[in-house]
This record gives C-alpha cells, structure tokens and sequence, in this order.
C-alpha cells in the first residue's frame, strides 16, 4: 500500500480557497468582442466587462440578453446610419449570429480557461450612450463544444 505524504501549507491553502475562480469576463473575449463590433459597426466602442457573481441561468446552449439599444445601434451602423435614434428596434438576428461566432472561436480556443456555469457581463459605450450586454453559459463543457463546432460548421 502506497502511503501520501502530509499537505504542504502551500497545498493545503490552496484547497481552502475552493473551486478556481473564473476570470471575469474573460479578458480575451472582451478584446475579440471590442474588435468586432467596433469592425462591424464601423464605429470606435469601448467595451468594459463587470461581473456578475452568481450565474442568471443554466441553459443548453450559451444565451445572450442585452439592451435593445445595442440592437438599435447595430441595425442603424449596419444601414450606414452613425447616430441611434428613435424607437428601438427588434432582436437583429445578424448581431446574435456574430455574438454566436465570436463566443464560438473563443470557446474553442480558451474553453477550458474557466469554470461552468458563468454568466458575463460587458458595458458597450459609444459616443454619448451604452448599452449593457450579458452572456449565460451552460454548465457543462461538453454541451459547450458541441455547440460551438456546430456554431463555427454552419458559417458561411
């Protein structure tokens, strides 16, 4: 019979800590969302993320909420227009399939780089106004992959 050595005190703070905190947002994702939708839109954004401790929801596959602002400002910038104006517009499924893109490539890239389930958070400025938006993951990784192979199968 093999016999364990005693904890360290290194080892044995380290697992008072709990499980591994995730970084919140990731910092990677927040730079790839800041980039593209500053490309898309044609449009300088400042994109912060925030916290959020304890995750909205538990779904399937990841699911975006934000302001419908962001709506707006994407379907106004993508028809050549620079300033948000008027009613808000419906959900742009062109905005949720860029999201769904960009989650995806980072997914498979970082994927592993923090806990499930994680809700995110990111604070979208443009000039004069801002727009919140927020990013439920499921809860297991594998259901995460799956979606974001089919995600980045179906681009055109």
């Amino acid at each position: 019979m093999m016999q364990l050595l005693p904890l360290t005190a290194a080892e044995e703070d380290f697992l008072a800590r709990g499980p591994l905190a995730s970084s919140f947002p990731p910092e990677r994702l927040t730079r790839s969302l800041a980039a593209w939708l500053s490309a898309r839109l044609r449009l300088p954004l400042q994109v912060q993320g925030f916290t959020i401790p304890v995750p909205c929801s538990v779904a399937d596959v990841p699911q975006w909420r934000r302001d419908p602002l962001l709506d707006t400002l994407w379907l106004t910038c993508r028809l050549g227009g620079r300033q948000v104006r008027g009613a808000a517009a419906p959900e742009q499924p062109g905005l949720t399939r860029t999201l769904n893109q960009l989650l995806a490539e980072t997914w498979l890239d970082t994927g592993d780089a923090f806990e499930l389930p994680l809700t995110l958070g990111w604070q979208i400025g443009w000039p004069g106004q801002s727009a919140t938006l927020e990013l439920d993951l499921p809860g297991e990784r594998r259901r995460m992959k799956r979606w974001a192979l089919e995600v980045i199968r179906d681009i055109d």
